[in-house]
């Protein structure tokens, strides 16, 4: 992806010829959610060959319709997500979860190390405990500033006894805690 946006393209498109992303069903993988990138799809062998095929004949045009608007299921708790129980007291970890999957967050330090760039593309999106984090800490300074006189705990069980309990046949308490926040 970074040489084809190098050498001046606009979009790419992979194409595995065996044992690749969906191989062999139909494309529908999106990669480059970035202003580092450009818009990417990895397509399946069926859908690549048909392609292939069809460019022998000649040239052909690719069009990426809606490509600025991606949904995502939501509720989903990362593969890379920590599990319970912990040792050494196998305590029930985590309390709760957060997003914290293809977060949009400001990329820290960007004007130093791109001082020429502008600030409309100072953000990406970036998964891990670093996104997760930050929902858990507003929400905990939003529930204490609403009561000022509750301590850590106190804290701590209202946003655990408020949180959304998720499918349990996917997500037991070992992954989920009380839930999404």
């Amino acid at each position: 992806i970074a040489n084809a946006k190098a050498n001046g393209a606009i979009a790419a498109i992979i194409h595995n010829f065996s044992g690749g992303t969906n191989a062999p069903d139909v494309s529908n993988v999106f990669l480059g959610d970035s202003f580092a990138f450009i818009p990417t799809i990895d397509m399946s062998v069926t859908d690549g060959t048909a392609i292939r095929n069809a460019l022998k004949n000649g040239q052909g045009t690719v069009t990426f319709g809606n490509y600025g608007s991606e949904k995502s299921l939501g509720d989903d708790v990362n593969d890379s997500s920590s599990r319970g129980p912990s040792t050494p007291n196998f305590d029930i970890k985590p309390d709760v979860t957060a997003p914290g999957t293809n977060i949009m967050s400001s990329v820290p330090a960007y004007k130093w190390d791109f001082p020429e760039a502008s600030y409309e593309e100072s953000y990406d999106r970036f998964t891990g405990t670093s996104m997760a984090a930050p929902h858990i800490a507003g929400i905990a300074a939003l529930v204490k500033q609403a009561n000022p006189d509750w301590n850590a705990f106190d804290v701590k069980v209202a946003i655990s006894n408020t949180a959304k309990l998720l499918n349990t046949s996917n997500y037991d308490v070992f992954t989920q805690g009380a839930g999404r926040v």
